[in-house]
């Protein structure tokens, strides 16, 4: 599964919100020494916190690692299944058309169709590809012509040169993500409190409860946006493009 660095960057950025190689590298090692930090604060103990925040850096590596991993062999499945529906919807329809057919996709709605109809006259077989649609058959067959549904296929396996072009062709734009969409992540809105409160503490009397707080609020934000990630990862529909 090879992609050029390009490619494989502009998915990477998807794959982790937006975050770039650098972002997502400054927010792996900015948890782990907060947690060190928060065990120090506890415990007093400098060892313990650099073991922890050693610990927990290795697991953010091992994780994102994991993360990127399984996102790629799903993208890889995805550019391949499509593909070969791509190579079969070619021959169906250069077949239907050498049988004097008419290919319609994607699958009209009724009143499409019906205009198609109108337009093309009486005595023409439709063919669609997909689920059988029975409100386009009877208002096809109402306007004197047949539609015939052909259900999905898989064509010729494709090489990898075939997977990775088409994964180049579909690479997402580094625009894609707003900020506005990563600042209504909850996770994200507590991290925001968080840093916040660490630069407001400077100025504040107290400056030790407040910093508790604002590391606390971090702490809080790194977790949920972490969960975020990972349900909106089995959440996501399987999207095809053909």
């Amino acid at each position: 599964m090879k992609m050029d660095k390009r490619t494989e960057r502009a998915y990477k950025r998807k794959c982790f919100r937006g975050r770039g190689a650098l972002a997502k590298g400054m927010d792996t090692t900015f948890s782990s020494l907060l947690g060190g930090a928060c065990l120090y604060i506890l415990q007093g103990n400098w060892i313990l916190s650099a073991i922890l925040s050693a610990g927990l850096l290795l697991f953010f590596v091992l994780w994102n690692r994991r993360q990127w991993i399984k996102y790629k062999q799903k993208l890889w499945l995805e550019a391949s299944r499509a593909l070969r529906r791509e190579s079969w919807l070619k021959q169906e329809a250069e077949r239907i058309r050498q049988a004097g057919g008419v290919i319609i996709y994607p699958t009209p709605d009724s009143n499409e169709m019906i205009g198609h109809c109108l337009r093309m006259g009486q005595g023409i077989s439709f063919h669609c590809i997909g689920d059988e649609r029975k409100e386009l058959i009877l208002a096809v067959s109402k306007l004197g012509s047949v539609i015939t549904f052909h259900p999905w296929e898989d064509g010729e396996e494709p090489d990898s040169e075939q997977i990775e072009e088409k994964l180049k062709r579909n690479m997402p734009k580094r625009n894609v993500l707003l900020w506005k969409d990563l600042l209504q992540m909850s996770g994200n809105r507590y991290m925001l409190a968080g840093a916040s409160l660490l630069i407001i503490s400077m100025f504040l009397r107290h400056a030790l409860y407040w910093r508790l707080l604002g590391s606390l609020c971090l702490l809080i934000g790194a977790i949920r946006h972490s969960i975020q990630m990972v349900t909106q990862e089995k959440k996501e529909p399987r999207r095809e493009a053909l």
